[in-house]
């Protein structure tokens, strides 16, 4: 929509991806060609058509530059920052448990951290939501550990809470540049 609008009234456009979609999808084992090439299609006309793109990696500008096709000029790295006067270290106590900050989705292998942990006694908090929320929650409970989903938490609470924990852990299949790893 903004695309469109910087169109109809000529108006530069500023495009920001924290993660290239096209990308993490070709990641998937998935053999659905006609979806791959819509949104190769669609990815590739939203570069075309701003003005300047903003990613947070270098990584990912390569991909956009050589997939995409898009000249290396129009894009700017920017990686995600966080303000480390609220995210930072407690010297408090923590509460002994693991904690996962994220979306509830296949690619960040939710699954493989339940299976893992399955027999240790180990606790485990996930914050987030998501599609997997149900699969999750039942494989959590066929495993019978000890595991909560807390729903999503506001950002602005999220500094006091990622301190009560022993141990943040992202288990994810692939990521871009994730803020929960630098909170």
């Amino acid at each position: 929509v903004p695309l469109i609008c910087g169109r109809l009234f000529s108006l530069p456009v500023l495009l920001r991806c924290g993660f290239e979609r096209y990308q993490n999808e070709l990641r998937e084992p998935r053999g659905r060609v006609a979806y791959l090439f819509l949104l190769r299609t669609i990815s590739r006309l939203c570069y075309q058509a701003a003005e300047h793109i903003i990613l947070t990696t270098e990584a990912m500008a390569r991909f956009v530059v050589d997939e995409m096709k898009i000249r290396r000029d129009k894009i700017s790295v920017i990686p995600n920052s966080i303000n480390t006067d609220r995210f930072c270290p407690s010297s408090g106590n923590t509460n002994g448990r693991l904690l996962f900050v994220g979306r509830l989705s296949k690619e960040k292998n939710l699954s493989a951290l339940v299976d893992a942990l399955t027999g240790t006694g180990i606790g485990l908090d996930l914050v987030g939501s998501g599609p997997e929320e149900d699969n999750i929650r039942e494989r959590i409970r066929k495993a019978k550990i000890d595991a909560e989903l807390l729903g999503s938490v506001s950002n602005d609470k999220l500094p006091e809470l990622i301190t009560r924990y022993q141990a943040f852990i992202l288990p994810s299949l692939y990521e871009g540049h994730p803020k929960a790893i630098l909170e």
